[in-house]
């Protein structure tokens, strides 16, 4: 994680291959390394775990490292462990660099033997860079290449044969969606380039959704990565206006139900009528209803694709300002172009993000 260490292994021959060699010179010894992947999956797995380094052809991995890798979720990409990995071996040299002085400056003081010879010690030496962050991707590639076999066994367990996958899966989309008169008619909300029917008109996901779009399902690009290819243009997710920016993209595509807003007002006055007959129902929703009543009790519907740009285009506007500064005076996002193009790029799918006319998003349990 802070540090370098070198491996070394040994050569192995196989003793058939020596005897061959000192009875006739027409053989030769096969030679192979110790870290081999075809030795190492003879071990038992528990002695495999004992190997602490993911290889590539010229370098490895700690597998500390790629563990922290296992988890993508929105603030754990690769790129923040290379940077995490990248923070600990600056911190590592520094502190090193700072011992070697230290100790130096000890030997060297005013009337000492080194100082009297004029003796001229090495200089510190430079920090060795770190790989790029494609070196990390692949290690962790080729460390999911060796778990494909658990996977395998346990998407089997759960489904059984592949045919049987994509049946169950088809199957479980279309019963998740179906509304409450019994249509088949379906909503597929697909991640980031995948699901993109009702936009870019693509022939090969067409072609891969017909059987599913000719019975009334809607392709496209969900809300939540919509929110997420913003960050094309943010300079780093640490920002302090970055959670602010957030809610602002995710308040400008939803609005409270109305109704449902009523309803919960109305329940929370008869839950204390003396006390909260003389509030409005502003106050009442500032003071006595909580965030998990609003998520609860409460449902959300997209607002119009106009008023959703609008907004946007409003919050991107005050932030490239002052606004947009966190305390050291640091924008949020990179630029002006980079958020521009971003929202040229974003305004397309507003269209496919809406709520289809008539359908109920939501399912009634009780």
């Amino acid at each position: 994680m802070s540090g370098w260490y070198s491996m070394l292994t040994e050569v192995l021959a196989c003793n058939a291959c020596r005897r061959a060699v000192k009875e006739t010179k027409r053989h030769s010894i096969g030679r192979f390394l110790a870290w081999d992947a075809c030795i190492i999956k003879l071990l038992s797995p528990a002695h495999q775990a004992m190997f602490p380094a993911m290889l590539t052809r010229m370098r490895g991995v700690d597998k500390q490292i790629v563990r922290l890798m296992r988890e993508h979720t929105e603030g754990n990409a690769m790129a923040k462990v290379w940077r995490q990995v990248l923070e600990s071996h600056c911190e590592e040299y520094l502190q090193r660099k700072d011992l070697y002085t230290t100790l130096l400056s000890q030997l060297n003081k005013p009337g000492g033997i080194m100082r009297t010879n004029s003796h001229w010690f090495q200089r510190p030496l430079a920090r060795r860079e770190l790989p790029s962050l494609k070196l990390l991707r692949k290690a962790f590639l080729i460390a999911e290449a060796e778990s494909i076999e658990d996977y395998r066994i346990q998407i089997m367990s759960t489904f059984g044969s592949p045919m049987s996958l994509w049946k169950n899966c088809g199957q479980w989309l279309r019963a998740s969606w179906r509304d409450t008169r019994g249509r088949e008619r379906s909503l597929l909300s697909s991640c980031r380039g995948l699901g993109l029917l009702s936009c870019s008109r693509d022939p090969s996901l067409e072609e891969l959704f017909s059987e599913w779009a000719k019975s009334g399902m809607m392709v496209g690009l969900d809300i939540f990565h919509w929110i997420k290819r913003f960050d094309a243009a943010v300079r780093t997710d640490h920002h302090s206006k970055y959670p602010l920016f957030k809610s602002v993209l995710s308040a400008a595509v939803f609005a409270y139900n109305k109704d449902d807003m009523a309803l919960l007002i109305q329940a929370t006055r008869a839950g204390s009528p003396t006390k909260l007959h003389f509030l409005t129902d502003s106050e009442i929703i500032e003071h006595h209803i909580s965030k998990n009543d609003f998520r609860h009790h409460v449902s959300r519907i997209t607002v119009r694709a106009q008023e959703t740009f609008a907004c946007v285009q409003r919050a991107t506007g005050i932030l490239k300002g002052v606004a947009g500064m966190d305390k050291n005076q640091i924008h949020l996002f990179r630029d002006a172009a980079a958020i521009n193009r971003v929202g040229e790029n974003q305004q397309k799918h507003l269209k496919c993000m809406q709520d289809p006319p008539g359908r109920d998003m939501y399912t009634i349990t009780k």
